[in-house]
């Protein structure tokens, strides 16, 4: 083998690479665009044997090399623990396929075939029924090379990925390359050699001949064909430049953007794409690493987990985290692995070659990293990419400076961590159906519905169908669940699952008697009003049907209605309907628009907002300090009973897991001398689990919905706390049985007023539905008009002004304004006051306040005396009362 300088390097982008203007052709040996998709299942929990890995002869140089500082549960083969629950093999015992796109595999070495090929005389014809690698193994190359003309050799699948130094052709040394990294991610645990860090995991070998144009299709080509992992441990620049070791290396623009959709289209295809930062000690951008969507892995000194290997490139000062750049984590780079045999390779395929060595580079921090993943696909099978990615980033060990740098990224990957941060699946252990028995009449239906047990069982497993036993008697919807009563007689009908044929069974007796006709749909708790610019809930009522015989059924399934829209007061017309059967029953009422309780504009002192990111958050306890989107530089103090902090990208900062819940937690702020009287919180707890929320400030206890403890659950919801306190904020949780998250926090002292002229523009469009206020239907409207006088008194409270409030409008022929209308007619109310009824008092606010009104000031500030005063009153109203009435006479 070469040394660090090619097999570590592999910077092998030449001019002849690219022929950009060139669409790349594929001639076809094999069957190139019949692809079978690869589908993943997930875990089943099974616990290894230990004891078959220690029986590798060449196991302890592999451990110690490759794993030691890889985070795996112990220091040795005999204390880790991480290959307890999970070697690389999925629930059904099929293995994750990691796809290594490089110089190939030596088909014939030892760490690759099965324990039965010991001893065995191997060749061409025979390799491929003793081998363990992915059938669908292959070869793409360009011919002529860099011509953009790219074949591919795949009908005979494994021997056409033979590492067998036929790059040596065109004057490179890096065959056995993929050999010995094929050898960190899965050299099988069979008696011989060594094992990799995802024992049971099957590589895909892809040789290619290194051209970008290849490099294209390999990529493809995993994704189409069931690779969980894409691990590519080669790289190229896009600029010139003389790297760490004096060396100069040749830039071509292109390779930033050229394999960019191919890598977007394996992602698509829930593939997670791993590539080497690189061998240049450089900060120079090394592709495919620093494409956007892979995981560029950087290389640790030999047998150590703090320091960077003097050849690993890194990234620029100015990259920050979740930014495409060389390294996002760290993995050692000097590893024992499987090699190819120095002898003639003629002469191979006899006996199986079973040549070990040490070796350097990213090259191999990489595999490991992929083989790493492999672990954690088969363990979480539902993960998403982005799930992966972050609990990968979130999980490893921080050796440089705190949080995210440019050296070493996220830090050192730490399986154990990464392992242990979500949920194994759960499978169904038993399904119940509620009712688990029903009586129904012929032609009546029914709708069953099932749960599953255990409570937190995965969603996966919840799919399946209803069945029926004698559908003569009674059917069963397939997907609904409904059941609909045919004939006399017993029956059940079940539940099954799609995965493990887990049952649910319920009874069905089916009468005879004619089922009764529905004939009425009745209402109650029917809504006195909904909020201006809110939204109609008519969550509210209750609905039921009578039938014929006199009986009632509280039904819920009722379509519900409404015409107009909620941005104007008064009364809306709403319609209830229900479908029995073939009939349609309806009911119609009205719901009163209010402006009680209406959405007003905030504004105040100040509102002060932190929203957790994954590099603004806590990693301990204690306190730090945070930019607002104020632009204040806020200090926060955290003090919780955890030792467990991580991000979620969806639901921020997460405190404590399951398996370490914490005590308790308090985050706490002296930052604000202000008045607070609200403070928003953007949090959630766990999968299935919950937690009690409190705040206080300056001692005082805040309340959301009138309590001053909340329950937050596993939905993420903003809770608003509102009170009146001056001194430390304090945000505190108990009683957690899991994680819990906190996404944002905002603190605020704040007022509420009126929107303006929209809410003005309302509450006069419903006073012109009242035609005069001395028109015959005053008497029949006049709870109305105490509703139109509560309306105003709400809007007007606090309120700010609107010039609508004066404008004139034309009412049967008088022009009036809003203000001197409603004077008007609660005047004529409270002259002819019935009884039981009490006189309504209206708020006026200055500056908008009835004619009257404004000339009793006028006469007031003339010093009329007291007599005057009051003649002028009687005046005034008795000639207003005599015009308006006039002229509501002369109209008619």
């Amino acid at each position: 083998m070469n040394k660090l300088s090619l097999i570590v390097a592999l910077s092998l982008l030449g001019s002849s690479i690219f022929s950009l203007s060139v669409k790349p052709e594929t001639k076809v040996d094999g069957i190139l665009t019949d692809y079978v998709p690869y589908k993943a299942v997930p875990l089943d929990g099974e616990r290894y044997d230990l004891s078959s890995l220690s029986k590798e002869p060449e196991a302890t140089k592999f451990f110690d090399y490759n794993y030691r500082y890889m985070g795996l549960g112990g220091t040795s083969i005999a204390t880790s623990s991480i290959w307890a629950n999970t070697q690389g093999e999925k629930l059904d015992g099929k293995p994750i396929t990691v796809a290594v796109i490089d110089s190939g595999i030596d088909i014939y070495h030892e760490d690759f075939l099965k324990p039965e090929a010991k001893g065995v005389s191997l060749n061409s014809k025979n390799i491929a029924s003793y081998s363990l690698l992915d059938p669908k193994s292959t070869y793409f190359y360009s011919e002529p090379a860099g011509s953009g003309q790219v074949y591919v050799k795949h009908a005979d699948g494994i021997l056409n990925a033979y590492d067998n130094g036929e790059p040596e052709k065109a004057g490179e040394d890096y065959y056995s390359h993929g050999t010995a990294v094929s050898s960190c991610i899965a050299s099988a645990i069979n008696g011989v050699g060594g094992f990799g860090i995802a024992p049971k995991a099957k590589i895909m070998a892809i040789k290619i001949d290194f051209q970008f144009s290849s490099i294209k299709y390999a990529i493809r080509y995993a994704a189409d064909n069931g690779a969980d992992v894409i691990s590519m441990s080669l790289g190229a620049f896009a600029d010139s430049f003389t790297d760490g070791f004096g060396n100069k290396q040749t830039g071509y623009s292109d390779v930033s953007t050229y394999l960019q959709s191919d890598i977007d289209y394996a992602r698509k295809k829930n593939v997670v794409v791993v590539a080497a930062a690189g061998n240049e000690k450089t900060e120079h951008r090394s592709y495919p690493a620093c494409y956007k969507g892979v995981i560029g892995v950087g290389a640790l000194a030999k047998q150590s987990g703090t320091s960077a290997a003097g050849f690993s490139n890194f990234n620029y000062s100015s990259d920050k985290a979740g930014t495409d750049c060389n390294v996002d984590v760290m993995a050692p780079g000097y590893v024992y692995a499987a090699n190819v045999p120095q002898a003639e390779r003629s002469t191979y395929g006899q006996q199986a070659d079973n040549v070990y060595s040490n070796t350097q580079g990213t090259s191999f921090a990489c595999p490991l990293t992929s083989g790493a993943i492999a672990l954690y696909r088969s363990k979480y099978p539902e993960k998403t990419i982005s799930e992966i990615e972050t609990k990968l980033f979130n999980s490893c060990d921080d050796i440089g400076t705190t949080g995210w740098d440019s050296k070493f990224g996220y830090g050192r990957v730490n399986v154990s961590k990464f392992l242990n941060d979500g949920e194994p699946l759960i499978p169904v252990s038993e399904v119940k159906i509620n009712p688990n028995e029903a009586t129904l009449k012929v032609g009546e239906k029914t709708t069953l519905n099932a749960t599953f047990l255990p409570e937190n069982v995965s969603e996966k497993y919840k799919t399946g169908g209803w069945i029926s036993n004698n559908e003569e008697i009674a059917d069963i919807d397939m997907e609904t669940g409904e059941v609909t009563a045919i004939k006399e007689g017993t029956t059940t009908v079940c539940f099954m699952t799609d995965e493990d044929s887990v049952m649910g069974v319920a009874t069905i007796n089916v009468s005879d008697t004619p089922k009764a006709e529905p004939v009425e749909l009745v209402l109650n708790n029917i809504p006195d009003s909904f909020t201006y610019q809110g939204e109609e809930d008519f969550s509210s009522i209750k609905a039921s049907i009578i039938y014929d015989d006199k009986s009632v059924k509280d039904i819920s399934s009722v379509n519900y209605s409404m015409e107009g829209d909620l941005k104007s007061i008064g009364y809306k017309n709403c319609k209830a309907s229900v479908v029995i059967g073939d009939k349609t029953l309806e009911k119609s009422f009205k719901v009163f628009c209010s402006n009680v309780g209406a959405k007003q504009e905030t504004h105040g002192d100040f509102s002060d907002g932190l929203t957790f990111t994954s590099t603004d958050r806590f990693t301990s306890n204690g306190t730090r300090s945070f930019k607002t989107s104020s632009g204040n530089n806020v200090s926060w103090k955290l003090s919780a009973g955890t030792s467990t902090f991580n991000f979620d990208p969806d639901r921020g900062l997460q405190l404590g897991t399951k398996k370490n819940a914490p005590s308790s937690i308090k985050l706490s702020t002296s930052f604000y001398t202000s008045d607070i009287n609200k403070i928003d919180i953007e949090t959630c707890a766990g999968s299935g689990k919950t937690v009690n929320l409190s705040v206080s400030v300056g001692g005082n206890a805040f309340v959301s919905s009138g309590e001053t403890s909340v329950t937050v659950d596993s939905i993420s919801k903003t809770i608003q706390f509102e009170g009146t306190g001056t001194g430390e904020v304090a945000i505190s949780y108990t009683g957690a049985t899991g994680a819990v998250f906190i996404k944002s926090i905002t603190v605020a002292n704040t007022r509420l007023s009126w929107t303006g002229d929209d809410q003005a523009s309302s509450f006069i469009n419903y006073l012109k539905t009242f035609k005069g206020s001395c028109s015959p239907s005053f008497e029949k409207n006049r709870h109305e008009i105490v509703r139109l006088v509560n309306e105003w008194n709400a809007l007007i409270k606090d309120a700010k002004t609107s010039s609508l409030l004066d404008a004139k409008f034309d009412d049967l022929g008088y022009m009036t304004s809003a203000i001197d209308k409603l004077d008007m007619m609660v005047s004529q109310y409270n002259k002819s006051l019935k009884e039981g009824e009490t006189e309504l008092k209206v708020t006026w606010i200055e500056g908008h306040m009835p004619s009257t009104i404004n000339e009793i000031d006028i006469a007031n500030n003339s010093q009329t005396n007291l007599t005057e005063f009051f003649a002028v009153i009687i005046l005034i109203v008795s000639v207003s009362s005599f015009a308006f009435f006039f002229k509501k006479k002369k109209m008619r």
